[in-house]
């Protein structure tokens, strides 16, 4: 099977119309930050109970609803946006 850093050739066979996916087809990184004077957010725990900036829509909502709760979102348009909230101090 060949393919690329982000996703694998997947086979399809026209007469049964299936679809076979082997691993992972899509790898997301994501970046956490917190302010230069924050020394109490070191680990994803940290943040139960906190407010989170980021995009709205974004994957990182569902990452970390999966991992944290409670966890409180101010939403960005963008991550120009989420991230003027963390500067704001929202």
């Amino acid at each position: 099977m060949g393919g690329n850093r982000y996703s694998r050739h997947v086979p399809f066979r026209k007469k049964s119309r299936k679809v076979y996916i082997y691993g992972p087809y899509y790898f997301q990184r994501g970046v956490l930050l917190v302010r230069r004077d924050n020394y109490r957010v070191r680990e994803l725990s940290d943040l139960i109970g906190k407010t989170v900036g980021v995009q709205r829509g974004d994957f990182a909502i569902e990452f970390l609803d999966s991992r944290i709760k409670p966890i409180k979102y101010e939403y960005g348009r963008d991550y120009k946006e989420a991230i003027q909230l963390l500067i704001d101090g929202k």
